[in-house]
């Protein structure tokens, strides 16, 4: 009988057409053996944009199967062209993770429902995984920091000929429109805050200045958001998740989001150099700190202009002292201009 834990929301699945759909994908699958019964649903404890469950099958011989489901149910938040869906997420699994050797969940399925019109994403379950984000031992966690600049680096290198040659054609490719329709959105979301920090619209007029680095280098397929909470650790290998932002663009972008925050400085230059070593051994490129603080820039512009709420809200506001940096340099701020957590 089945053990249901994960409650029965309006976005998840019946169980009668959860065992349905698992039927179908688990059939086309190589490890089909015959129905499968569903035994167990729980909530999974990262929680995602969109609905995410654990779902524990027992199949015809018996063997359990763990597998995590992700569903589209209708949500979706593309912001400027960043994020394009679970849809898009299988595809990246299908056609570029999926040739490649392990480091990610094994893809099961991704079928589209047409009444509906969503996706469903069945992945492995790594039961024994661990957000980097959340690794509460220090040295483990940054080592581990160290360990995901290499494969990133690896991942950029070995994609980055087939980037160049025009192929991946579902990806979207990130251009000069794109990085400044992120600093014209700051400049439109930031309105309110114009009063007291009035370098900030001056600032993102020169945004170019900032950004062109970006657009003037080599591409190559990037993950988009590279972050800690989307890393795991998973019997000291790096597996990476949540595909939805997935493009062409800078690789520097993702060794920018993987560096942010508050790390020590010294993990950051460790991942900085282990990045440069892995993607270049012959000679590390002249031009990459330049990218790199580029790709900086641009990530600061690119979650101040996401959305309104966010852009005004406390948590952004270590974003804008970083951007006032820039514009003092510059020399874009006047004399006793608030910082952004004075403001």
């Amino acid at each position: 009988m089945m053990d249901v834990t994960q409650p029965q929301l309006p976005w998840l699945p019946s169980d009668e057409d959860l065992v349905l759909r698992l039927n179908a994908i688990l059939a086309g699958s190589d490890i089909g053996r015959g129905p499968v019964e569903v035994v167990e649903r729980s909530p999974h404890r990262n929680a995602s944009f969109f609905p995410i469950e654990v779902v524990t099958c027992r199949q015809s011989d018996g063997i359990l199967l763990h597998l995590l489901l992700k569903y589209q149910s209708g949500k979706g938040h593309v912001a400027h062209g960043h994020r394009r869906g679970v849809a898009h997420e299988a595809e990246v699994y299908r056609r570029i993770l999926g040739p490649m050797e392990g480091s990610r969940p094994r893809l099961y399925g991704a079928p589209f429902d047409e009444k509906s019109g969503d996706t469903w994403l069945a992945l492995e379950y790594l039961d024994r995984d661990t957000q980097v984000r959340e690794i509460r031992v220090r040295r483990t966690q940054h080592a581990a920091m160290v360990l995901a600049s290499r494969w990133i680096a690896r991942f950029h290198a070995g994609l980055e000929n087939a980037a160049a040659e025009g192929s991946f054609g579902f990806l979207d490719r990130y251009d000069e429109s794109y990085y400044m329709g992120w600093a014209r959105r700051t400049l439109q979301l930031s309105a309110p805050l114009h009063a007291t920090l009035p370098w900030l619209p001056r600032l993102c007029e020169r945004a170019g200045e900032l950004l062109a680095p970006l657009w003037a280098g080599p591409t190559t397929v990037i993950h988009g958001e590279f972050y800690t909470n989307n890393i795991l650790l998973c019997e000291a290998r790096i597996h990476v998740v949540d595909w939805e932002a997935a493009a062409v663009g800078p690789g520097v972008i993702d060794l920018a989001a993987l560096t942010e925050g508050t790390w020590p400085s010294r993990v950051v230059q460790r991942c900085e150099r282990e990045y440069a070593r892995a993607r270049w051994p012959q000679e590390r490129p002249p031009q990459l700190d330049r990218a790199l603080e580029a790709a900086r820039h641009y990530l600061h512009f690119r979650w101040l202009g996401d959305r309104g709420e966010k852009t005004l809200s406390e948590k952004s506001s270590w974003r804008l002292d970083a951007l006032r940096s820039t514009a003092a340099r510059l020399g874009l701020v006047e004399a006793g201009t608030p910082t952004a957590a004075g403001a």
